[in-house]
């Protein structure tokens, strides 16, 4: 029994025995309520509002509450009884609730003013106590609608929660953010809203709500309900339909995390919905069909967005429906030259899906789709493959990059049936990949990305053998890829650091550009391309640490621009002598005010080096959008004509988290909007990829 309570129990008087006859034991009237605890305690803030109670039964037998008393401390006064329970019954681990439609609380009522609260058996046993100073020791008093509560529910300490849970397990609020919680389906019809996990982490969804516009609660998530990622959740919600024309979600503290608003959107049918079309990314749409708990979909009869999509010479073309939603048609044909040479009949396209025709490719220059009214859909013309593409084999196709919408390729990468990848002749999306990836790199994965450049960095040679880096290049050769060595040029390790492009003035000796490191870096090069014909040479660390200033002798005609300018004037003379076709390629810090810093200066740089690969990482730099198109552009207009600048962009973010598909999507695309020649990704192994595809075809 907590320090406070006095409360005096009575022994029962033992009679002498007068007869030797035994007499039967005597039948308790009260049960043996050991194992009760109180759980949950909510005094009332105003007088004249009465408060309860919550215990706990926590043995494994029902017991019978009769007698059960309530006792309490408040206001220095002594302890006094203020409910005494005629009936009740708690079963095995179960909960009851002492509250004014059970009981009557005589004065004092059970006020905020309580010190301490106990309950005690039939008999006057105190069985356990709530007391403020001893269990809860904080002068913070709840208000109406909170309560005093063990968290973790029955075993845990006693605060004050603001989601008083009479009768249920405890819970105290902890905001949970839900930002990759979306609204995904509603069907008025049937009164029920589908959200969806877009992320991936699982979600707690416990105690947030579904409102509707006027503040209307739609539904309340239970305790413990938790969406995995890519997991739905359909629920039935309460009350006028017509309110889910706007449909609120707010997390457990109140903050709107996502809306879904029918706007000019047509009501569906009995049996359809609004739906996100496609399926958890899309726009929201009438569909025809409600999709509860599963992937949206909807029918249309309307043929607009079948195209031709792929052509091989191996003698197929292939059909794209490039909408939203199933196509339904009662027929399409493929016609060459006015002559029809396919008909599917009746058939149905599903969205995004494909459909197949065999046909005579190779003696016929253009084919028109057509439905089976004489519609024309699409025309593919051998003419619209871009003219410097590759020469087109039967392990070759053509076909649209991006899928349905871009422009004609030649691709070493044949898709029938599925969606469109490969790399176009001149594609600029490049990634690093470091030495310790070399085993592990995914080149097919990164070809279906769209990615047509690999930057290895040179240790692979060093670790892994130079017949490792050949079959890579083989694979990569043979999905149509360039692979780059990534070069470490004036920085090697943190034992050996910096070695400087300029040996400094020393006394009357002039200073002077390190024509040795030069020839070791330079001869570095040479030794990768007789090792493997590779595609690239890709500098890194072609520059100074900070200090190009303090490196700079105009007297001597030395400059830290100067030093980094003549190492790629002599790397282009000696690697372009060798081959003339190899791509030479570098890393630049991404500030415009970093001459002095670094020595790069690109406009100088780019009358030797091919592609400048600026670093200009959102995650370092914390670039505005609007800003990191600007740095994209500045660095892009520096390149001379044919040379180009493939702009950094990080796959992770300040805190070195790897950043999802959508957020990196969002940093690539956004470097469109500038002048920038493609995109340089740092690094693989981090983050999660978007399909790049098309993103800087020409």
């Amino acid at each position: 029994m907590k320090k406070g309570f006095r409360y005096i129990f009575l022994a029962a008087a033992v009679s002498l025995a007068v007869s030797c006859v035994p007499k039967p034991d005597p039948q308790p009237e009260y049960d043996n309520m050991q194992g009760l605890i109180i759980n949950e305690v909510s005094p009332s803030k105003s007088i004249g509002k009465e408060g309860w109670i919550e215990i706990y039964n926590t043995s494994d037998r029902t017991i019978n509450l009769k007698g059960l008393k309530v006792i309490l401390t408040g206001g220095g006064a002594i302890e006094s009884e203020v409910a005494v329970l005629s009936e009740g019954t708690a079963e095995a681990k179960g909960r009851f609730v002492i509250s004014t439609d059970k009981v009557e609380f005589s004065s004092p009522m059970l006020r905020n003013t309580l010190e301490e609260v106990g309950i005690a058996d039939g008999e006057g046993s105190m069985l356990n106590s709530f007391s403020l100073e001893y269990d809860y020791n904080s002068t913070m008093k709840p208000e109406d609608g909170q309560s005093y509560a063990r968290i973790p529910d029955i075993t845990g300490e006693w605060t004050i929660t603001s989601t008083p849970t009479p009768g249920e397990a405890n819970y105290k609020i902890v905001p949970h953010i839900l930002s990759n919680i979306i609204i995904n389906e509603v069907c008025p019809a049937e009164g029920w809203v589908e959200v969806a996990n877009v992320g991936t982490n699982e979600l707690w969804l416990e105690y947030a709500t579904l409102c509707a516009a006027d503040g209307t609660v739609l539904h309340t998530f239970a305790y413990g309900t938790i969406l995995s990622s890519g997991e739905r959740i359909a629920v039935e919600c309460e009350g006028d339909r017509s309110k889910l024309k706007v449909v609120r979600l707010l997390d457990n503290s109140g903050k709107e995390i996502n809306r879904f608003t029918a706007g000019d959107l047509a009501d569906p049918s009995a049996s359809g919905s609004w739906s996100r079309l496609p399926d958890l990314t899309g726009e929201w749409k009438v569909s025809t069909t409600a999709t509860k708990n599963a992937v949206n979909a909807s029918v249309t009869d309307d043929p607009t967005g079948l195209v031709i999509n792929e052509v091989s010479l191996a003698g197929w073309v292939e059909i794209a429906n490039t909408t939203v939603e199933n196509i339904s048609t009662s027929g399409l044909a493929l016609k060459a030259s006015g002559k029809e040479v396919f008909s599917s009949g009746k058939v149905t396209i599903p969205a995004g899906g494909h459909l197949v025709a065999d046909v005579d490719v190779k003696s016929n220059d253009s084919f028109t789709l057509v439905t089976s009214t004489g519609k024309t859909l699409d025309t593919f013309k051998k003419s619209d493959v871009r003219a410097d593409s590759r020469v087109a084999t039967d392990k070759t196709s053509w076909s649209r990059l991006p899928e349905g919408t871009g422009k004609w390729f030649t691709v070493l990468t044949p898709s029938r049936g599925e969606l469109n990848y490969g790399i176009e002749e001149g594609n600029t999306i490049a990634i690093w990949v470091n030495q310790s990836s070399t085993n592990s790199v995914d080149l097919e994965d990164l070809c279906k990305h769209g990615i047509g450049n690999i930057v290895l960095h040179e240790w692979a040679f060093k670790n892994y053998g130079t017949a490792k880096v050949q079959s890579l290049l083989d694979e990569a050769h043979s999905l149509g890829m360039k692979l780059h060595i990534w070069l470490q040029c004036f920085w090697w390790n943190d034992a050996q650091q910096w070695r400087l492009p300029v040996i400094d003035r020393s006394g009357s000796t002039p200073a002077r550009y390190n024509q040795a490191l030069f020839d070791e870096v330079i001869g570095r090069c040479l030794d990768y391309m007789d090792r493997a014909p590779i595609d690239g040479i890709h500098f890194d660390y072609i520059r100074f640490g900070g200090t190009a200033a303090k490196h700079s002798f105009p007297e001597d005609g030395i400059t830290g621009t100067g030093a980094i300018t003549e190492f790629c004037r002599q790397a282009n003379a000696a690697l372009k002598t060798k081959n003339p076709k190899v791509i030479l390629s570098a890393a630049l810090m991404g500030e415009t005010d970093a001459q002095s810093y670094y020595g790069q200066d690109p406009g100088q740089m780019t009358q030797y080096i091919d592609v400048l690969m600026p670093m200009a990482y959102i995650s370092s730099y914390n670039y505005s959008s609007t800003r990191n198109v600007a740095v994209a552009n500045w660095f892009a207009d520096r390149c001379k004509p044919g040379t180009q600048s493939w702009h950094g962009v990080s796959t992770y973010n300040s805190n070195t988290q790897g950043l999802s598909a959508a957020e990196l999507y969002r940093d690539s695309f956004n470097i469109t909007k500038s002048r920038a020649h493609g995109l340089a990704l740092f690094r693989y192994g981090i983050g999660e990829l978007p399909i790049f595809t098309g993103m800087f075809a020409k």
